[in-house]
């Protein structure tokens, strides 16, 4: 990744050194964490002579072996060379492009001196998820101007997402604090205009703070107007050249988001809306692109479909050599040292790769060594062409005695620089320890264990040897952009041949392959890809040794693979499918994995609904992986024959003899189903009785203590006081009677909470001022006006038992209760269970009045104002989206909700609903409303378990997110003149609306009208208008369709 900005030592816009620290900390700090190979270029354009140099003013020590800085100088007489150097300091656009000109990154992403990334903009980089072709983008969230200064990375982060002011999205700009939005396009215009039916409006809004392209394709669109003008629009008119030559627009969704320091020169659309800015360019008389003719520049080129390129071929100063300074660390400022340029270890060293195979010589499948070595050519010639440090340990298991070793059968390329081979053997003393030893010849998984355990290499990708890798995995290899925090998986393409042709080259290889696929081993329907997963699965060394390889148990192979990857991601670690075009080719065989092929089918293995099924669920249940592996996986208490074929020195015949003595039957081991079932008991026996957490936190933020309402809030924290062991409790706010309740009970009291301008707090405030005040790692929050029991602490020990990161919600019990309560009564909550019993009722599965959660579960969480609705539904969802558990506890902790009235809130119940700040909550919620709700959770907990709410019988299945993603698809399509394709996704969605009579989506009718509309279905759009002008009386967009369907009507149009 190269990251280019610009600037000069002028203090543009105030606090420029500052800004500019605060961006290189976090970046490099980012780069690090991540592990993600980083360049900064920072074009100094026209430097002030009076003043010192970017690289003087800077603390640099945030550098690491992950990150370099360069600095290229374009002085004042190239500047000079521009007709209005003399009114424009700095050519923002024609600097950037110096820097893109020069970039050594795969991808470039042009920006400024003023972003910050979070985490899981990184973390998405880190991914490997980036593709040429595309044009990233995201939402800019500007934060205030007062953001101090801090090296740490974590409260950097914290302090942004505490004080966001503005969203700068697709379509519009919101300012938060007075809810307000300024449209780019108005909803009415999107709805109503042709021109925006037929074409996509892209993510030009502050374009210029995140454009991200491989570095190809900038070289192919020659990078932004070099005009010699003010840089206004330069970036969105890139954004629309990029766009109609090729390239597609892919913009992020949050969190994915940068944040943004707001400073005095920045452009804010809510401060110019009499274009003063551009009013001052004209009294200077510098040269700008206005609205207007941007605007016009735009239509143009989406109605033509043309985008011609405006920057000769040497764009970006290409004939010049520029002055360039590099950043290096000195010894004092850091441990390690960055490297200047990234070179191919030597085979002396650690490799960086470690590929593991196994086999045996009894041509398994037919044509066995051919196929072996097919791949083993092919494969030392790629490591040497692509210069990627590989070792291959290559596991000969119980070798037939009436063979040849596969050492000496085989004719194995030479050790180089870049490819070296290992042959470890194990013995059939080994082999016949195992159970089925004399069914089973070969056991493939332990046998990859073996070399898994002994390979050298940073990363282990365990695969076989009928595979040909295409030249862009092995490139993609080669550049070392792995990233420790995933598991890499891929689709398998198989070849028609079971035979192939002699070729001359890579590129013939590569061409055949291509065009012989017959058959693809895609991602299922599912979250993960175990679809053909012994082919390729690649991780850290660390985490293949934490997790002991593969299960070890004596089957035949097949779904042992499969569940490693579940492994995989129950120990936290992340899958990143590699996509098109990097491709792993198959040669045909027989005896390919079906069980219904002879002699496969007799041979004892993993049954799929009784063994493979159960496992999984158990580990996805948990978050946890089960092995049935010991310490010594990988015969690790063994030392085994090992052999370098390709320096082959001694004969390794020797095996037969030596090592095929009649050995001792170990101790029978345990079938899959009695495996799964000791480590779900061993589990269950945890949760049964789990340790008690010891440090656990309640915060609240009470209202008034006045009338009926202190009598319930007084109910309600005398409940949490009674809970054993008894928790800390924090009370938020200033309202009346509120610290004299802390002082009284001995809680914590916070009194000063940022509020937003209607001088309601904020949520994200709360909860990050409760997680920064406690050390514990356990917290709830709980409303004021919840009466909470024992039972509420046994499930949060419950689900710290099982789960490292977890959200527990539950449906509220309402109640009405006029009096305090006697908690001296040892019996008191056995008698409020039985008048619950009698007059409370449960509420729907929006009643969600209570969250415990783990530390740290929210990254980030939007300033919603308290007691408005939307928030809770928000802190729901988002943790779902990121695939973390969330539990309804409704059948196992009553939560006593005691009715009360809404005098508190001016303007009432109405203003909870349907205010400024109600409406502001839903559209930072955006369509998590619809399903962050109890009815959505991804578990369940039960007296005597907790499991997957798909398992539950008699549950309603969980909908919401599957009917957003259709509605998505659905208006992606219609926007691109797909209507019947988005009508079928509509259709689709509809079907789970029909029987989900809680899902109230606003806009789905009209998105349905448009696409009927669109196919000339006029009778079906007008009905579809209609129902979702019943929901929203006044829709503007199907009044719309209604009033040109009567036109068409009229006008006698059939």
């Amino acid at each position: 990744m190269s990251v280019v900005v610009t600037s000069r030592n002028d203090d543009h816009g105030s606090r420029l050194k500052e800004r500019t620290q605060i961006f290189i900390h976090a970046l490099l700090a980012q780069a690090k964490r991540h592990k993600l190979p980083t360049e900064l270029i920072m074009v100094e354009w026209n430097p002030p002579a009076d003043r010192p140099g970017l690289a003087d003013i800077f603390d640099w020590s945030a550098l690491s072996q992950y990150s370099s800085v360069r600095i290229i100088t374009v002085g004042n007489e190239v500047h000079r060379r521009y007709t209005n150097h003399d009114k424009l300091p700095l050519y923002q656009m024609i600097a950037k492009n110096v820097g893109i000109r020069r970039a050594k990154g795969e991808f470039v992403l042009a920006t400024n001196i003023d972003v910050i990334f979070p985490d899981e903009v990184f973390e998405y980089f880190a991914s490997a998820s980036l593709s040429p072709g595309h044009m990233y983008r995201c939402d800019r969230w500007d934060i205030d101007s007062s953001i101090p200064m801090s090296a740490d990375l974590n409260k950097l982060l914290a302090y942004c997402s505490k004080n966001v002011i503005r969203h700068c999205e697709r379509y519009q700009t919101k300012m938060l604090k007075s809810g307000e939005s300024i449209y780019i396009v108005s909803p009415q215009e999107l709805a109503q205009n042709p021109y925006y039916k037929k074409n996509l409006r892209l993510h030009t809004n502050a374009c210029g703070d995140f454009t991200l392209l491989h570095k190809n394709d900038w070289f192919k669109l020659r990078a932004y107007p070099e005009y010699d003008m003010f840089s206004m629009h330069l970036d969105s008119l890139f954004c629309y050249n990029s766009h109609y030559n090729g390239i597609v627009e892919h913009a992020f969704q949050p969190p994915l988001v940068i944040f943004h320091i707001d400073h005095e020169s920045g452009w804010k659309p809510e401060k110019d809306r009499s274009n003063g800015l551009y009013q001052k360019l004209s009294q200077k008389q510098i040269p700008f692109i206005s609205n207007q003719q941007a605007e016009a520049a735009i239509r143009q080129i989406t109605e033509t479909k043309k985008a011609p390129l405006v920057n000769p071929p040497d764009w970006g100063l290409a004939q010049l050599d520029l002055p360039e300074k590099e950043i290096v660390v000195s010894a004092d400022m850091a441990e390690e040292k960055p490297r200047a340029s990234r070179q191919a270890v030597k085979s002396s060293d650690a490799p960086y790769l470690s590929l593991v195979v196994a086999s045996r010589n009894d041509d398994h499948g037919g044509g066995l060594n051919d196929r072996t070595q097919i791949f083993l050519n092919w494969l030392a010639y790629q490591c040497n062409q692509f210069k990627l440090n590989t070792e291959l340990v290559f596991v000969e298991w119980n070798p037939p005695e009436e063979t040849q070793s596969l050492a000496e059968v085989l004719d194995w390329p030479q050790d180089s620089e870049y490819f070296q081979s290992r042959l470890i053997q194990v013995p059939p003393r080994l082999h016949n320890r195992l159970e089925s030893h004399d069914k089973i010849r070969f056991y493939q998984m332990i046998a990859k264990n073996v070399g898994i355990r002994r390979a050298k290499g940073e990363f282990i990708l365990a695969t076989n040897l009928d595979l040909i890798f295409s030249d862009e995995l092995m490139a993609f290899l080669a550049k070392r952009k792995l990233n420790k925090a995933f598991f890499y998986r891929m689709d398998r393409h198989d070849l028609i041949d079971r035979e192939l042709p002699d070729f001359q080259n890579s590129k013939q290889l590569m061409e055949y392959c291509q065009s012989r696929v017959h058959r693809m081993h895609q991602q299922e329907n599912r979250p993960l890809h175990t679809n053909a997963c012994g082919d390729f699965t690649l991780l850290a060394k660390e985490h293949w040794h934490t997790l002991m390889g593969y299960p070890e148990l004596p089957l035949w192979s097949i779904y042992l693979d499969g569940i490693f990857v579940f492994m995989s991601h129950t120990a936290g670690l992340k899958q990143v499918v590699l996509q098109d075009p990097m491709r792993i080719y198959h040669i045909e065989h027989s005896m390919g994995w079906a069980l219904d092929k002879e002699p496969a089918k007799h041979l004892p293995s993993l049954d799929f609904e009784k063994d493979y099924v159960p496992w999984c669920r158990a580990m996805v249940e948990r978050n946890q992986a089960i092995t049935p592996n010991k310490k010594d996986w990988g015969f690790g208490g063994e030392n085994l024959p090992e052999y370098t074929p390709g320096h082959l020195s001694a004969s390794p015949k020797a095996h037969a003899s030596k090592h095929n003595q009649k050995t001792t039957q170990a101790e029978k081991p345990l079938s899959p189903a009695q495996l799964t079932t000791q480590n779900i008991q061993e589990q269950e026996d945890k949760t049964a009785s789990p340790d008690t957490i010891s440090d656990f936190t309640i915060f609240t933020i009470p209202k008034a203590f006045t009338g009926h309402t202190a009598v319930i809030q007084n109910n309600a924290i005398n409940s949490w006081l009674h809970l054993n062991p008894r928790p800390k409790i924090i009370l938020f706010g200033n309202e009346k009677g509120v610290a004299e309740i802390a002082h009284k009970y001995g809680l914590i009291h916070e009194p000063d909470v940022k509020c937003n301008e209607y001088g309601t707090p904020l949520i994200n405030e709360i909860f990050g001022r409760a997680e920064e005040l406690v050390k514990g790692k356990h917290l709830a929050f709980v409303n004021t006006d919840v009466i909470i029991m024992d039972d509420f602490i046994t499930a949060a020990n419950r689900a710290a038992a099982l789960f490292s990161k977890y959200l527990l919600i539950g449906r509220r019990w309402d109640f009405s209760l006029n009096k305090v309560l006697d908690f001296s009564q040892a019996d008191w909550q056995k008698t409020l269970r039985n008048q619950l019993k009698k007059s409370g009722e449960l509420h729907e599965t929006t009643g969600i009045d209570y969250f415990i959660f783990s530390k740290g579960l929210w990254p980030m969480i939007p300033p919603f104002a308290v007691g408005r609705t939307a928030w809770d539904n928000w802190l729901v969802a988002e943790p779902l989206d990121l695939g973390l558990p969330v539990v309804d506890c409704s059948e196992v902790i009553t939560a006593i909700h005691q009715s009360h009235d809404y005098l508190h809130v001016k303007g009432g119940r109405n203003e909870v609903w349907n205010g400024r700040e109600a409406a502001r909550n839903r559209e930072m919620a955006g369509m998590k409303v619809i399903y962050g709700t109890t009815s959505e959770a991804s578990h369940v907990m039960l007296d005597n378990k907790i499991c997957l709410s798909d398992d539950v019988n008699g549950r309603p299945p969980r909908a919401g997110q599957k009917v957003i993603k259709l509605l998505s698809t659905a208006t992606d399509m219609i926007n691109r003149n797909e209507a019947l394709e988005g009508l079928r996704s509509l259709d689709q969605a509809k079907e789970i609306i029909d029987q989900n009579i809680r899902f109230k989506i606003n806009d789905f009718y009209y998105v349905r009208a448009v696409a009927l509309f669109n196919l000339g279905r006029y009778s079906e759009a007008e009905q579809e208008a209609k129902t979702e002008i019943s929901q929203q009386p006044n829709h503007h967009g199907s009044l719309d369709i209604i009033r040109r369907i009567e036109q068409i009507k009229s006008n006698g149009q059939s």
